[in-house]
């Protein structure tokens, strides 16, 4: 998978809050209200006629991923600035952040009001294999749940 599937798979697997693999269209509408383009009910039915391939009243991966390189400008974005701030506080170059890095990062920067229980909390609960290291998958799942708002990544990364 490319870098920006990986990225996109990230968004997916956020949203896709019950596990099913694949996301309904009130599952659809929170990607797209979390991206800021806000859309009726009709809008977003009529965006899953067209993108639904397989007709079943979701979008699994594929289609997801297949609709966003068409649509997903705002998403491209939205994915530049999660790389970028994993980047940013990835300072080591190591391909994950330790829970103390996360500590800073919500406790120190300003971005977030976080105490130092808060983010041990969130660390804990978004090392979703448990190994004591947040991934570039498991910080952008992170700051989807976090940021509702790409004004607030952007924040994030001006800090």
């Amino acid at each position: 998978m490319a870098d920006s599937d990986a990225q996109l798979k990230a968004v997916f697997s956020y949203f896709d809050r019950d596990g099913t693999g694949k996301l309904d269209v009130n599952e659809i509408q929170e990607v797209l209200n979390a991206l800021g383009q806000c859309m009726t009910p009709d809008e977003i039915k009529e965006i899953m006629q067209k993108e639904d391939i397989n007709s079943d009243g979701a979008m699994d991966i594929k289609e997801f991923i297949s609709f966003f390189k068409k649509y997903g400008k705002e998403a491209n974005k939205i994915s530049r600035e999660i790389r970028d701030a994993f980047k940013k506080f990835d300072k080591q170059g190591r391909g994950y952040l330790t829970q103390a890095d996360l500590e800073k990062i919500l406790t120190q920067t300003g971005a977030f009001p976080f105490s130092k229980e808060e983010a041990e909390m969130c660390f804990k609960a978004f090392d979703t294999n448990k190994d004591g290291k947040m991934d570039y998958e498991e910080f952008a799942n992170f700051l989807c749940a976090i940021c509702p708002s790409f004004d607030d990544l952007e924040k994030l990364n001006n800090k």
